[in-house]
């Protein structure tokens, strides 16, 4: 019942987490695919944006599906 909020909440303390940096790449892109889910929930592309290109650009396993999340994105 009603946990997006502390969801979102501990979502936020992952990203800025100094040890995300050194988590496993899978990891991170798992983190950051929900983020960028998340922004998209929130109708900021932009964020979502920014997100994804983290895992393209990082070349984690899901960049394929960041890919083509990109592509659904607004321009």
């Amino acid at each position: 019942m009603n946990r997006a909020d502390r969801g979102n909440k501990l979502l936020g303390e992952v990203l800025t987490s100094p040890l995300l940096a050194a988590a496993p790449l899978a990891f991170r892109g798992t983190v950051w695919l929900k983020a960028a889910s998340e922004a998209t929930k929130a109708q900021n592309p932009a964020q979502a944006k920014r997100y994804l290109d983290l895992v393209v650009q990082n070349q984690a396993p899901q960049a394929a599906q960041a890919q083509t999340l990109l592509k659904g994105l607004p321009s």
